[in-house]
C-alpha cells in the first residue's frame, strides 16, 4: 500500500494486491478502499493451480468445534498428480477423531489427474485435536500431508446436594444444585432447561445459559401449585 492515510488533489497511488491461493481452483475477493466520502471496490479474481510434481490441497482444514460424538460438516481435499510418472499410493490415514468418508483416490493416479477425499471431524473426547491426513506414495517426497484440528466439546452436569424433596402446601418451592463441568479452554455456550415437573408446577435453571471452559453452579428451582402463566407474570 503506497497511499498512506491521505492523497493529495490530483494524485495518484498503488496498491499492489498479490494472489497467493491455498487450494486448488477459483477464487474470488474483493479489495475496498473506504474514504471519508465514500468506497471503492475492486473485484479480484485468481485460479489456483497445483504445481509440478504431486499436490494435496489445501495445505490445512480446520474444523469448528463439535460435540463428543458427533460429526462436523465435512471438508474435502485433492491429491493432483502434475509429475511425469503414475503416482503410486501405498496408503492413506488420517489421524485419531478425524475419519476419511469418501475416497476417489485409488492404488494409482495417472499423470495429469487428480482425486478427491472427504474428511470429517468426529472428537472421541473433549479438548483440543491436532492431527493429519498422510499420503504415503512413490513421489519424490514420499508423503503427501494436510494439517487437520479441531475442538471436541463435552460436559457434565451432576448434583451437588440432594436429588428428592418434599414440598408442603401451594406456593412452595424447592431447589435443586447441580455443577456444570468441562475441560479448560473450551469455547461456547451451554442452553439449560428442565422439563417434566409435576401439574400445576413450574421449573426453572440458573444460569439458563452457562458458559463452557470451567466449572458453574447451577440451580434447579421448582415450585409447586402455580402455572406457568402465573410465573411469568
Amino acid at each position: 500500500n503506497d497511499c498512506g492515510t491521505s492523497l493529495a488533489p490530483n494524485a495518484t497511488c498503488a496498491f499492489h494486491v498479490i494472489f497467493s491461493p491455498t487450494a486448488v481452483g477459483t477464487r474470488t475477493a474483493t479489495l475496498t478502499i473506504t474514504d471519508q466520502f465514500r468506497y471503492q471496490t475492486v473485484t479480484l479474481t485468481g485460479s489456483g493451480i497445483a504445481g509440478p510434481g504431486v499436490s494435496l490441497t489445501p495445505i490445512s482444514l480446520n474444523f469448528p468445534p463439535t460435540g463428543v460424538g458427533l460429526a462436523a460438516v465435512a471438508q474435502a481435499l485433492t491429491l493432483t498428480n502434475n509429475g511425469s510418472l503414475p503416482l503410486n499410493i501405498s496408503s492413506v490415514a488420517a489421524s485419531t477423531g478425524f475419519n476419511i468418508a469418501a475416497n476417489t483416490c485409488g492404488a494409482t493416479l495417472a499423470v495429469g489427474a487428480a482425486c478427491n477425499l472427504t474428511i470429517v471431524f468426529a472428537p472421541t473426547a473433549a479438548g483440543n485435536f491436532a492431527g493429519t491426513l498422510t499420503f504415503t506414495d512413490n513421489a519424490t517426497r514420499g508423503t503427501q500431508i494436510t494439517n487437520l484440528t479441531g475442538m471436541g466439546i463435552d460436559f457434565s452436569l451432576a448434583a451437588t446436594g440432594p436429588t428428592s424433596m418434599t414440598v408442603k402446601g401451594a406456593g412452595g418451592s424447592v431447589t435443586y444444585p447441580l455443577q456444570l463441568t468441562s475441560i479448560a479452554g473450551l469455547t461456547g455456550n451451554v442452553a439449560l432447561s428442565c422439563s417434566g415437573a409435576p401439574a400445576n408446577s413450574v421449573c426453572t435453571v440458573l444460569p439458563a445459559i452457562a458458559q463452557l471452559g470451567g466449572t458453574t453452579p447451577v440451580e434447579v428451582t421448582v415450585e409447586v401449585g402455580v402455572s406457568s402463566a402465573a410465573a411469568s407474570r
